[in-house]
């Protein structure tokens, strides 16, 4: 799978990009939704799709420019969590992914056909 660029982990409370706000940016927006308890352990599922979308087993959540992906990295992520995963850990992350990419596209961040 090709790389995707890598963007900063956010500071404080708005990210390295000054105009996007943590209420526009879509992992925050997604987890805003969940209850404490699965903030957590859907934040580390993103943690884990970040780690393989970017291949770096340091990177998190808030280093993916989630509004860049496409059909080709989802389909490498998923055919990687299908290898790495039990079945039903392998549904939970990819819910997250499903979770944070409706985020983005919500945000506008991404067009319909791109989340489609």
């Amino acid at each position: 799978m090709s790389e995707l660029p890598r963007t900063p982990k956010p500071a404080g409370l708005t990210t390295t990009n000054q105009s996007q706000s943590l209420s526009e940016h879509p992992v925050a927006v997604y987890l805003a939704g969940l209850s404490a308890g699965s903030r957590r352990t859907m934040e580390s599922a993103l943690d884990k799709v970040a780690q393989l979308g970017l291949g770096n087993p340091n990177a998190t959540a808030w280093d993916v420019p989630w509004e860049r992906l496409r059909f080709q990295h989802t389909t490498a992520i998923r055919s990687a969590l299908q290898e790495q995963y039990a079945h039903t850990t392998a549904n939970r992350i990819l819910s997250a992914l499903r979770g944070v990419l409706k985020a983005a596209w919500k945000l506008g961040l991404m067009s319909a056909e791109d989340y489609q």
